[in-house]
């Protein structure tokens, strides 16, 4: 089964990632990764990015033909500017999808880490490590052109784990309450 997830940076900055794994009795026993990320053209305002970013996402489709795609909720993001630039460019993928009918799931930026780091607001280098670990089992090395590639593939392999066709690569803290003491009178 095919993968690709996209992780809509701005609209300048697209990162992707594709997975190839094969599946038997419900486990995964291979895979392939790439990754890359798309810059996108200057232009005078910013819906004219859309074009080029349809563009490429619909190469990136008919190359890959992935059987799910996988994207960050815009949810987790505080509103702004980078917020309205991240809707766009995922209306745009989310369309591509529409049109060539590959299915789509969601995910959240801070369960992706909680699922590869064990901490929901693990650092950008402890994600890698996250993703490196899982990658390590099958003998997989990549080396990103962006984080936004690496977080695309830490989508794909949260997933994965999420579905359980991959082992868990963090272990999730139990968190422990602490005793408050009594003051002493």
């Amino acid at each position: 089964m095919k993968y690709c997830s996209l992780d809509p940076a701005s609209v300048r900055n697209l990162g992707w990632s594709v997975v190839e794994a094969e599946l038997i009795e419900g486990k995964i026993t291979s895979m392939e990764c790439k990754t890359g990320t798309f810059i996108l053209p200057e232009v005078e305002k910013r819906w004219q990015v859309l074009g080029p970013i349809s563009e490429n996402i619909s190469h990136l489709f008919e190359e890959n033909k992935p059987d799910l795609v996988i994207l960050e909720q815009t949810g987790a993001f505080s509103g702004g500017f980078i917020t309205n630039q991240v809707s766009q460019c995922i209306g745009a993928i989310l369309i591509i999808c529409l049109q060539t009918n590959i299915p789509v799931e969601f995910t959240y930026p801070t369960h992706v880490k909680k699922v590869l780091t064990g901490k929901g607001k693990a650092t950008k280098v402890q994600l890698r490590k996250g993703i490196t670990t899982a990658l390590d089992r099958f003998n997989i090395t990549l080396k990103y052109d962006s984080e936004h590639a690496s977080d695309a593939l830490g989508n794909i392999i949260s997933f994965l784990i999420d579905k359980t066709y991959l082992d868990p690569v963090a272990e999730v803290p139990v968190k422990i309450k602490k005793v408050k003491k009594e003051k002493k009178k």
